[in-house]
């Protein structure tokens, strides 16, 4: 817009100008030709800039003045926009709270708070003022907010100019959003629109486990089928991954028909013993899944121990227990035996690793590493030939116990068990002594020997210590080691037991049982029992001692989820007195704050604890158990967390409904991925505007122009002898 700001009127001066250019056409000076109507042109420009410098004109722009109105951003903050439908797995809540972060700079909140005054509020199941993005549960009602926030207003609030939402656009309860729409309309306050979600075709990857046995036997193939259904009106391509705990046994690709459920098989050796929970999961969410809470399953599986087991002895000198355990042992089918027994410098007696009752004196050695011990069910180790084995094999060792939860029983001197491996035995140091008369041996009943009372042991003349026979007598006991058996006078331990990770740890403090079988038929036959049930016992393996209640559950977000522990020290007794810390793992990596189980007084080994937590997902929870013994134990568990209700049975974006609002009130439709281009809303044509002028004089150009025309004017007639 142009106009005049001069206290004359502006005809008059234009009618005085013109009648002085008028009078310089009209007496020229006289001088040539040329010269006159050079000195014409200058003076007729002269008067031209008076005449505009008297006129004074000028450009207006109008533009809304940001200090007399507000614009609201309204964020939808229900369940739904936890959807993760954005690339890179970015939730839609996710987006909006990094683009109306108040103290980012750049975002959409900056830029437009350049422009605007901004008053922030959120929608969920209700309308609520502030800049508060965090989700809020209920069904969406944003027809409701919409219409609160519009009713909010007082005449002590400054005019609403117009309105940004940013939303997935479901809505599921209150008023209709073209009724909200209307009402906007009427008011002319118009609403634009940023509508977050992935516009794509409905659907959904659904998986479970459609084949997974309730146990299976260590060392066989565990087969597992998984059914994926696509529910998507075209083919769908996933990757599916199988995993216990940490480790990614298989991926598979596989191609999905629209509306059918495909199926796929998964084929290996489980490595441990117990119950394994396996999961099943998408590598990638699907574009336009609106139901991620079943894209990943559990299968719990109790791998058990075979019919047929095996035992490994190891010792680096002769003698004769070997050969008497195995006699004790019978013609045990389903106990295979094997030995490597180190008969010289190099050189080792080897047994039951060929052809059935071959035997060899071979080069070979003991185990390189602990591959050797995993097969077997119970490991007899002479403490002589733990020091023979490599850092790899000693390694190898503890993970049998911590890991495969196998049975070991130590004979030997204690004392000569390397510091790294000293943790296994249930004695700390040994005194080697003489029993220099038969000294009886009281069997203790649990945990061992449970039968003691009504079996061939406990008759006469009973389990002794031969006369003149080498015993070594414990120093001292780890914390938690119970004692299986003890001499009568004075109580000595001979046989003492403990849990080491998931596996049971015998120590035998003499290597003279054999001499029973020597004595008499009934002797013999206490010998070979005494033997049966501890190899019995050590090879039913540790029974678990922790428990973990939350591993492979799916939850509901809508209370606080347990995440309590049930734990046994290493005397296979509840454990009362463990330090337990949980630390969680949320969906997308971020970790919780550390949570500290406290034990339950009317449930001994029960450790409880509760999280609130907040998104739906798979969560990770690292268990670190502390004994007061010093023993740390770590266990992992896993489970899904999912919201129920209404809002998270159909998670599709509504695009068409969100253009409806901005079309119906006046306001503009933007995609999410066109958000960084939003720089300035549309706004009601009611509120106040702010003038802003640009005169053509008031600046250098038009002075040096004015200083120009005149000094050349003067300088030239001056020239010419003009006064």
């Amino acid at each position: 817009m142009t106009g005049f700001d001069t206290p004359f009127p502006p005809l008059a001066i234009v009618l005085a100008g013109a009648c002085v250019v008028a009078w310089i056409l009209w007496k020229r000076p006289a001088v040539t030709k040329n010269a006159a109507w050079s000195l014409t042109v200058l003076r007729t420009l002269g008067v031209i800039l008076i005449v505009l410098l008297l006129l004074n004109p000028f450009l207006s722009r109008q533009y809304p003045d940001a200090s007399q109105f507000a614009v609201a951003i309204v964020g939808d903050v229900s369940r739904s926009m936890e959807t993760a439908d954005l690339p890179k797995s970015q939730t839609r809540l996710g987006l909006l709270q990094e683009e109306l972060a108040p103290e980012e700079s750049g975002n959409l909140w900056a830029r437009l708070a350049e422009r605007y005054t901004l008053e922030p509020s959120s929608i969920a199941t209700n309308w609520q003022a502030g800049a508060d993005w965090n989700v809020r549960d209920g069904d969406t009602a944003l027809g409701n907010g919409l219409s609160e926030l519009l009713n909010s207003r007082s005449p002590e609030n400054s005019q609403l100019g117009g309105a940004l939402l940013l939303s997935d656009g479901i809505s599921l309860q209150g008023e209709r959003l073209p009724a909200a729409a209307v009402a906007w309309r009427d008011v002319g306050i118009p609403v634009s629109v940023v509508g977050i979600g992935e516009p794509t075709p409905p659907g959904d990857l659904a998986l479970r486990f459609t084949d997974a046995p309730e146990n299976a036997p260590l060392g066989d193939p565990l087969n597992l089928g998984i059914g994926i259904t696509n529910s998507f009106n075209e083919t769908r391509r996933a990757e599916i991954q199988l995993y216990a705990e940490d480790e990614l046994i298989e991926s598979q690709p596989v191609e999905l028909p629209a509306g059918q459920e495909s199926q796929v098989r998964f084929s290996f050796i489980p490595e441990a013993p117990g119950l394994q929970v396996y999961r099943a999961m998408l590598k990638n969410p699907a574009s336009g899944d609106y139901n991620r809470a079943n894209d990943l399953d559990y299968a719990g599986v109790d791998i058990t121990l075979p019919k047929n087991q095996s035992l490994l002895y190891l010792s680096a000198r002769l003698g004769p227990f070997w050969r008497y355990l195995q006699a004790a042992l019978g013609d045990d089918d389903q106990l295979s035996r094997q030995c490597i027994i180190q008969t010289g410098p190099e050189r080792f007696y080897r047994s039951g690793f060929g052809e059935e009752g071959a035997m060899e004196e071979a080069m070979t050695g003991f185990p390189e590493d602990g591959e050797t011990f995993f097969p077997h069910a119970v490991l007899v180790v002479d403490i002589s030939a733990v020091k023979e084995l490599s850092l790899k094999a000693r390694e190898g060792l503890r993970d049998y116990l911590l890991l495969r939860g196998g049975g070991a029983l130590f004979l030997g001197d204690p004392n000569e068990m390397p510091e790294d491996l000293r943790a296994l035995l249930p004695v700390r140091k040994g005194e080697l002594g003489r029993v220099l008369k038969r000294t009886p041996i009281e069997l203790a009943t649990q945990p061992v020997f449970s039968d003691a009372d009504a079996g061939v042991l406990s008759l006469p003349p009973g389990p002794y210590l031969p006369a003149e026979t080498l015993f070594f007598q414990p120093e001292g006991l780890s914390l938690g080691v119970r004692v299986a058996a003890e001499t009568e006078q004075p109580g000595l331990p001979v046989l003492t037991v403990h849990a080491y990770g998931a596996g049971r740890v015998a120590y035998l403090g003499t290597e003279s049982t054999w001499r029973w079988a020597l004595t008499s038929d009934r002797e013999n036959e206490q010998h070979s029992a005494f033997w049966q049930q501890l190899i019995a016992w050590l090879a039913t393996g540790g029974k678990p001692r922790v428990e973990l209640p939350i591993q492979g559950e799916v939850v509901d977000l809508s209370s606080p989820v347990a995440m309590d522990i049930n734990v046994r020290g290493s005397d296979f007794r509840p454990s009362e007195d463990a330090r337990i810390r949980a630390t969680i793992t949320a969906p997308g990596g971020d970790v919780l704050p550390e949570l500290d189980l406290i034990p339950e007084a009317s449930d001994p080994g029960r450790f409880a604890g509760d999280a609130l937590l907040g998104r739906p997902g798979e969560y990770r929870v690292d268990y670190q158990i502390a004994f007061p013994d010093g023993e740390l134990l770590t266990h992992t568990a896993y489970f899904a967390a999912r919201r129920s209700g209404r809002e998270n049975e159909d998670l599709r974006f509504r695009e068409n409904a969100l253009r409806d609002l901005a079309r119906i009130t006046g306001g503009r439709y933007y995609p999410w991925n066109e958000i960084k281009n939003i720089d300035e809303l549309r706004l009601s044509t009611s509120v106040p505007l702010r003038e802003e002028r640009t005169y053509w004089t008031r600046n250098l150009v038009f002075l040096l122009a004015l200083l120009a025309v005149f000094g050349i004017e003067w300088f030239w007639r001056r020239n010419l002898g003009l006064r």
